[in-house]
């Protein structure tokens, strides 16, 4: 044997894991003879208990087949139930810190709708339709939005790839 594989058996030494069994013969008869083979939340408890205290299930032979179907059903319940259980913890998570978002409501438009003098309208739509710029300045809705139009077609011209001349010259003399 190398040097490398008695250093590597020699690691897997200090890592071993003691592991419990029982029979399944035993676990199926108590399971029967306390009449919870139906109920398959007591029976997940159980495999959860089972898998922390590192207790393995044996089937002896083929004759337990029946038992082991059973017994691998009840399993991959368990292991669908535990991955949605964390599943639904991070939902939750999630959900709590929508939840958790107070967004600012400005219900000033309304006050357009609570009176029927016209220049009290104008009044409010003028002070609705403010906004302030980066430097504190007051600017129309309009404006702003102009601003903004601007800005993204300034971005887009400066994103635009250049056009090779040859191909300009095509253009022109094939239209």
């Amino acid at each position: 044997m190398s040097r490398i594989a008695k250093f590597v058996i020699k690691q897997l030494e200090d890592k071993k894991q003691q592991r419990w069994v029982i029979q399944s013969k035993d676990l199926f008869d108590l399971w029967e003879n306390m009449g919870i083979m139906g109920c398959e939340d007591e029976l997940m408890d159980i495999l959860e208990y089972l898998e922390e205290n590192n207790i393995d299930v044996h089937f002896e032979n083929s004759t337990y087949e029946a038992q082991f179907n059973i017994f691998k059903r009840i399993e991959m319940g368990y292991k669908l139930r535990k991955h949605m259980k964390d599943q639904i913890d991070k939902n939750k998570i999630k959900i709590e810190k929508v939840l958790s978002i107070k967004p600012k409501v400005n219900d000033s438009f309304l006050l357009e709708y609570m009176t029927d003098d016209e220049e009290e309208q104008k009044i409010i739509n003028e002070k609705h339709n403010k906004v302030y710029d980066e430097n504190g300045k007051v600017n129309s809705l309009n404006e702003f939005q102009e601003k903004i139009k601007m800005k993204i077609n300034e971005e887009m011209l400066e994103n635009t790839p250049p056009i090779d001349n040859t191909l300009i010259e095509f253009i022109r003399n094939n239209s």
